[in-house]
């Protein structure tokens, strides 16, 4: 059975794709601070700003994908908490990416709309980005 990594299986896009592939892939999904359970996934806590925890949960699942759906997307949090939402949503990517890359697992990632300010209306993914607030400066 493949196996795939969804790191944030704790928050609702995760949770979601959690649910759509269990029981056709041996699923390994992540929380960061509360614990939650996934049926038919294995969850493990992450700390997403750890590259050493990453790299050691990268190795005990070797994942084949890796979708990463983890952020701290409170606005108003990241905003006040620049240096934490810059660890996590920033960081933690480029630490997903590198491990994905290592093992040679697919990596999906997932971003939001607000890496663009909403002057034009329907962007595309080739588009220079122009975030408004810190959130969508660290995604």
């Amino acid at each position: 059975m493949r196996k795939v990594l969804i790191v944030g299986a704790s928050g609702f896009l995760g949770w979601n794709l959690a649910k759509k592939l269990r029981g056709a892939y041996e699923v390994t999904g992540t929380f960061g601070r509360n614990p939650v359970e996934r049926d038919g996934c294995r969850m493990e806590k992450l700390d997403l700003a750890s590259k050493s925890d990453a790299a050691a949960l990268v190795r005990r699942c070797s994942p084949e994908v890796i979708l990463n759906a983890a952020a701290l997307i409170d606005v108003d949090l990241c905003e006040r908490e620049r240096e934490r939402a810059a660890a996590i949503n920033a960081e933690g990517s480029r630490i997903v990416a590198e491990l994905a890359a290592e093992v040679g697992a697919r990596l999906i990632y997932f971003s939001t709309d607000m890496v663009f300010d909403g002057r034009k209306g329907l962007y595309s993914e080739e588009e220079a980005p122009h975030p408004v607030n810190w959130y969508g400066e660290t995604k």
